[in-house]
């Protein structure tokens, strides 16, 4: 599975703690399905 050209896999799952900084989460990560639900934080979750 790709999401924006990057490869989606069971490492993915270690590092997507590191979209906080950009402001981001992972909502949902189907990879069954290949499908992944980002979702943008609020301004005080960032910190």
């Amino acid at each position: 599975m790709a999401i924006a050209g990057i490869p989606i896999d069971h490492s993915f799952l270690k590092y997507k703690k590191g979209l906080k900084e950009y402001g981001y989460h992972v909502g949902k990560l189907s990879m069954k399905n290949k499908t992944v639900t980002f979702e943008k934080l609020g301004r005080d979750e960032k910190e």
